[in-house]
């Protein structure tokens, strides 16, 4: 393996086999992820089909849903989706003391709401205030529950009730597990390391002076694609320092800067693993890239009323008046 120590450096660490990021994602794939949601989504339809019969059972009039007019597990991705590109927005308008952490905590909560949950079964408007309402506690940015309502439209807008109730419901789905690993300390971190490499690679004052420009620039825009990966299905996939590196190195593709100096770095943090493992992690890299491409698709479809995800988000709605749970 070549040698990208800088002159002097000693060799990178090896990480501590306790570390909390040894801990591993969720699910190994979108397709691992995918196959989950889909076997949770049967399981709840199962259940929503049995409270239906029992209520027919006990009331003749009741109209049941058939099976085959429930929202599928593809709906119900689409809608979510809708609703968590929408969170932004909404922690935007409450103003709260950090409302970067706020927004990515609360996309988290409600992403794992709905991978155990079905939307048939709680309704996304209700569970994405409680998700921000909850979010503002776990970051330290508590605004009072009555100033987050006031500030929602009086049609779309649930009683203190409803969301304190719904607030237990959540925390119960989640397993209680409120800590969310935000992508901006490993993205911060990062930057902060790479400054020290450039420094010693670069004896030079003006090379190294260009360098750190141009890596102010790299995390700038990283800053801002990892912002755009907090609403797609990454943190289900990867460890935050994985979307963290994979935000650097696309900004650094994007805006054609240092991308040979970003490898040659990637190699001396690592290289004391085999050549298999680290083109395991690039292809992981490149996932990150091509998750924050669909996910800024997606982004513009969902603002485009006339869009086809628009249009089927609406049909969804309409569907879902139809077989919603009676237990809930």
């Amino acid at each position: 393996m070549v040698d990208t120590a800088p002159p002097g450096a000693t060799a990178a660490p090896k990480p501590k086999p306790l570390h909390l990021q040894n801990k591993p994602p969720m699910f190994s794939d979108m397709a691992s992820l995918s196959q989950a949601r889909s076997d949770t989504h049967s399981a709840n339809v199962d259940s929503a089909a049995k409270a239906m019969d029992e209520e027919f059972a006990e009331d003749p009039s009741f109209e049941r849903c058939p099976r085959e007019a429930f929202v599928t597990a593809q709906d119900q991705t689409l809608v979510c989706k809708v609703y968590e590109t929408r969170i932004a927005a909404y922690v935007r308008a409450f103003k709260f003391d950090d409302s970067e952490a706020v927004h990515a905590t609360a996309v988290s909560l409600f992403k794992r709401f709905y991978l155990k949950q079905a939307i048939f079964n709680y309704d996304p408007k209700i569970i994405l205030m409680t998700c921000i309402f909850l979010a503002s506690k776990i970051e330290n940015s508590y605004l009072e529950l009555k100033d987050i309502l006031a500030k929602v439209p009086a049609s779309q807008r649930p009683s203190e009730e409803v969301i304190k109730e719904t607030e237990l419901v959540v925390a119960d789905t989640i397993g209680f597990q409120f800590m969310v690993h935000q992508v901006k300390w490993p993205l911060h971190g990062l930057f902060l390391d790479l400054q020290t490499y450039f420094a010693s690679i670069h004896q030079s004052q003006e090379p190294r002076k260009q360098a750190i420009q141009n890596l102010v620039l790299i995390y700038n825009r990283a800053c801002e694609l990892a912002k755009i990966a907090i609403s797609s299905d990454l943190q289900f996939t990867h460890y935050p320092s994985q979307i963290a590196l994979g935000s650097f190195l696309m900004a650094s593709t994007e805006l054609d800067l240092l991308k040979s100096e970003l490898n040659q770095y990637i190699s001396y943090r690592i290289d004391w693993v085999d050549v298999g493992t680290i083109a395991a992690l690039h292809t992981k890299l490149e996932g990150v890239a091509d998750a924050i491409k669909a996910q800024q698709e997606f982004e513009k479809l969902a603002k485009d009323t006339k869009s086809v995800v628009s249009q089927k988000a609406k049909e969804v709605a309409a569907k879902l008046t139809k077989c919603m749970n009676p237990e809930y």
